[in-house]
């Protein structure tokens, strides 16, 4: 088991044991879950940018009042503003 020093900024340095079992490279992103026990640490999955361009735009263009109205539909929000 590997132990590490929390600096004043909170910043910590991931042992290489730790970064080559979890598969982290440099400016890869790691997950902190609470778990009952504490904490289970993984290397995130995936970035969120990865989704762009993933669903196809729009044939048209729909205004806020259109979303906002579908949206206080659903129940989610407020259709005034």
């Amino acid at each position: 088991m590997a132990t590490v020093k929390v600096t004043d900024k909170g910043v910590i340095t991931l042992p290489k044991t730790a970064r080559d079992r979890l598969g982290v490279t440099v400016g890869r992103r790691i997950e902190f879950i609470e778990i009952e026990e504490g904490f289970l640490v993984r290397a995130a999955r995936r970035d969120v940018r990865v989704l762009k361009g993933v669903l196809a735009r729009p044939a048209s263009r729909v205004s806020v009042a259109v979303m906002r109205r579908a949206g206080a539909r659903m129940g989610r929000i407020s259709a005034r503003r």
